[in-house]
């Protein structure tokens, strides 16, 4: 997974970013260190300024 590929994937298809919300929850959440915990919301709005 590069930077490049998942702010493309998701312009490309907007639908695709509850995927990707999620996809980063279940990695986030199985690796809590060193990783902050980040509500969906949040993690939503931050892919979604990513893509953009």
């Amino acid at each position: 997974m590069t930077t490049e590929t998942v702010p493309r994937f998701i312009s490309e298809d907007p639908n695709r970013l509850e995927h990707w919300v999620d996809w980063y929850d279940t990695r986030l959440s199985r690796n809590p260190e060193p990783w902050p915990d980040i509500p969906k919301d949040e993690l939503r709005t931050i892919l979604r300024g990513w893509a953009e």
